[in-house]
């Protein structure tokens, strides 16, 4: 399957998958499986397919966001409008921000 996946149905190719930016997104592979991100960018990756990039502002800051493939993570219907906005408009966006939308995110799913 190619494109994202969410369990909710939000953010499918069968539905017109709408763009992930600015959303709330689980690790569900890898040594970072379940911990969750803001995707901050989708790259083009050729043969590849779609990488999405993941930043969660400590380890993972906007400068160097963790690449994945969609199939390896869920996204989230939460977002923050701030953050989404000024990545879509191509405004720099800090971490500092990305971490406290994250501890809200948290709050709102009951993760620790």
């Amino acid at each position: 399957m190619c494109g994202y996946f969410c369990k909710n149905g939000l953010l499918t190719v069968e539905n017109g998958a709408k763009n992930p930016v600015g959303h709330a997104a689980v690790s569900l592979c890898g040594h970072d499986s379940g911990k969750i991100y803001f995707v901050v960018g989708v790259r083009k990756a050729g043969e590849k397919g779609e990488m999405l990039l993941l930043a969660d502002g400590k380890k993972r800051g906007i400068d160097a966001p963790k690449l994945k493939k969609p199939k390896h993570v869920t996204v989230l219907k939460q977002t923050d409008e701030g953050i989404r906005t000024a990545l879509l408009n191509g405004d720099r966006v800090d971490d500092s921000v990305i971490v406290h939308a994250l501890k809200a995110v948290k709050k709102e799913i009951g993760t620790p």
